[in-house]
């Protein structure tokens, strides 16, 4: 079993720097590469999109949770029918 992957943290924590581990982290927990990040401000850009990616699936996942919307289809009458 693996070990629950971090949660991205909340906009409290980005104003802080946030370790390169940690990011590095975050990013692989959302299916991205780390191999060929050298920089700090590569390793920035990729956490960003990561963000973006588990945010993403959060809200997929929440919408699948909830209920379905009925439609209501409403019926317009015509009463030019009545040649």
């Amino acid at each position: 079993m693996e070990p629950a992957a971090p949660h991205p943290p909340t906009a409290m924590e980005t104003e802080t720097k946030v370790s390169m581990k940690t990011m590095k982290e975050i990013i692989r927990s959302a299916g991205l590469g780390v191999a060929d990040l050298l920089e700090r401000s590569d390793v920035e850009a990729r956490y960003k999109q990561a963000q973006a990616r588990l945010a993403e699936a959060e809200r997929l996942e929440r919408e699948k949770h909830q209920p379905k919307k009925k439609r209501r289809i409403i019926e317009e009458s015509s009463d030019d029918d009545d040649d």
